[in-house]
């Protein structure tokens, strides 16, 4: 399986989003927590730095992309994992 075929571009595109995802809330969520702790006081939305969080988004989904690439018949789902590990 090749980084050409229609089932890896769909493997590492659903990767990348979720990868993506969870690099918007860890970069934009994670700084808020850091700020509010202690303050006692409400989240407003206005607060929360969206540009952090689209930056780590981003980056997530490039590194993402990156796996994705080095491990191409995985991500396409042509071989599945069987959870047993062999020292060689």
């Amino acid at each position: 399986m090749s980084i050409w075929s229609r089932a890896f571009w769909m493997g590492a595109g659903e990767r990348s989003i979720k990868s993506a995802v969870q690099g918007f809330f860890t970069g934009a969520g994670m700084s808020v927590v850091a700020t509010q702790v202690g303050d006692g006081a409400g989240v407003m939305l206005i607060d929360v730095p969206w540009l952090l969080g689209l930056n780590t988004a981003a980056v997530m989904a490039i590194f993402s992309l990156g796996t994705s690439i080095g491990n191409a018949d995985f991500t396409a789902g042509t071989v599945g994992y069987t959870g047993q590990h062999r020292l060689e």
